[in-house]
């Protein structure tokens, strides 16, 4: 969490192994991300990780199976079709396959997002500002969902916010400003939702 310039981008990019950190290490595993080649920070990404934007980065050309599909093409999935079904299905959009983005609302559009982070099977999943282009009740709605990916399927989420009320929900919050550490607390019991 903190004010845009604060690095929180930056620090999803390297751990999403988008990017390299100037200096330090980087360690994944058993690996040090930070001295592996481009070819083996993408092969590492594609198998860790689930990427969550908040414009969605959806290609307006395809349809929401499409979509989902993607990941799962670059990784040459045989049976990629009815893995994106069944994950937008567990999603709630197994009547929007055939839909475009420009026939979805935000919401719709973000949950095709999360599908297409969710088809990889990733072990994390990093979401940078997931709400940030919805209303108050969808993103409400989209940090449930992520934080029953957590609760159900015990997978990592990290999300990257600039509002408190997006924190709350989470269990470790940590605040950051000019690409330093200022805070990093633990919660017992995240909130399940924002108070009216």
């Amino acid at each position: 969490m903190g004010q845009s310039g604060s690095g929180k981008s930056t620090l999803m990019n390297i751990l999403g192994c988008l990017d390299r950190p100037t200096e330090g290490q980087y360690i994944l595993g058993d690996l040090d991300v930070a001295n592996l080649s481009d070819k083996s920070r993408s092969a590492l990404r594609g198998r860790w990780f689930g990427f969550i934007f908040q414009n969605y980065n959806l290609l307006p050309r395809l349809s929401a199976l499409e979509q989902v599909e993607l990941p799962l093409l670059y990784n040459k999935v045989s049976n990629r079709r009815r893995r994106a079904s069944e994950a937008l299905d567990q999603l709630g959009l197994a009547d929007r396959l055939h839909h475009r983005p420009n026939q979805m609302s935000g919401g719709q559009q973000q949950r095709v997002a999360i599908a297409r982070s969710l088809v990889v099977n990733p072990q994390v999943i990093l979401a940078d500002e997931p709400t940030g282009a919805l209303d108050t009740d969808t993103g409400n709605e989209i940090m449930g969902i992520l934080s029953n990916l957590v609760e159900e399927r015990r997978i990592t989420v990290v999300v990257v916010t600039h509002e408190p009320h997006i924190a709350d929900w989470t269990k470790r919050s940590i605040l950051m400003r000019d690409g330093l550490i200022l805070d990093d607390r633990t919660s017992i019991a995240p909130v399940t939702r924002l108070e009216e």
